[in-house]
Formats: structure tokens, sequence, C-alpha cells
């Protein structure tokens, strides 16, 4: 089987110039390529919209350091614009904090954003259920300021 880093893939398939919107739902897959990628390459994205698997190893202490280096990479040139979580699959609960399995995250290049606004209403009124036939959630308050 062939395989191709994300790096690579962009190096190839985009012009220097661009700037691309990217979608990535790879089941799980996301963390190492968004680890892997040269931050100078994310920087050519203006727009990320990423399905985060397994978020509920947060409750494990190696699942924490992976998924908080790959926020924190992120979250160097991108600011959080919207979280859904994904009604697929179940939250976990440890004592009084929440996290989804599975959430949805949209992100934009910090040098796009003139002015910061925080949501104080969960779900927002455009957010739509991943499966509609099954009981949606709303983002547990540990995930947004609510001051």
């Amino acid at each position: 089987m062939e395989s191709m880093s994300f790096s690579d893939w962009v190096e190839k398939n985009s012009e220097v110039s661009d700037e691309l919107i990217l979608q990535m739902d790879i089941e799980g897959s996301e963390y190492s390529s968004l680890l892997s990628c040269d931050r100078m390459i994310l920087r050519r994205f203006r727009i990320l919209i990423i399905e985060f698997h397994g978020m509920d190893l947060l409750f494990d202490s190696q699942g924490f350091q992976v998924l908080r280096d790959c926020f924190l990479k992120i979250l160097e040139d991108f600011y959080v614009v919207h979280i859904h979580p994904n009604n697929n699959d179940p939250v976990r609960r440890v004592g009084r904090l929440s996290i989804p399995s599975l959430m949805e995250f949209s992100f934009i290049r910090k040098d796009r954003v003139d002015l910061l606004k925080f949501a104080r209403i969960f779900p927002h009124p455009l957010d739509r259920s991943s499966v509609p036939q099954k009981k949606d959630f709303a983002l547990p308050q540990n995930f947004f300021r609510h001051t």
C-alpha cells in the first residue's frame, strides 16, 4: 500500500499562494497527520474543519498528551470558531467532567480575525444532529466560556 504524508500531499496538490480550506475526517489518524505536518504547511489553510475521534482519551495520561500537543499546535495560528459534539458516539463522564468522544471543530487562522466574540448559547441555532435518528446532546459547559 502506498502512502503519503499530509505535508507532502499539500505540497504536491496546491500552489504556494493558495489560501486553502481543510476538511479532515480520517477516523483517528488526524492526530498523527497534524502533529507531523510542518507549521508553515498548516498556515497555508485559512479554515480547518476537523472531526476529532477519541476525544475521551483526554482522561488517559498518554492520550491527553497527544491531544494536548495537537491542539497546542493548531492554536498557535488558529482560533476555534465552533465545536459540535457528534452524536454518533457517546459522551464519557468522569466526575463532573463530560467529554464527547467524537467532536467536530472549526478553526480560522488568527490573521483572518478582527474581533473576538464568544458564543454563549449551545447548541447554536444553526447546529444540527450528526445522526438525525439519534438523540443529540449539547456541548458540555467545560468546553466554552460561560461568563
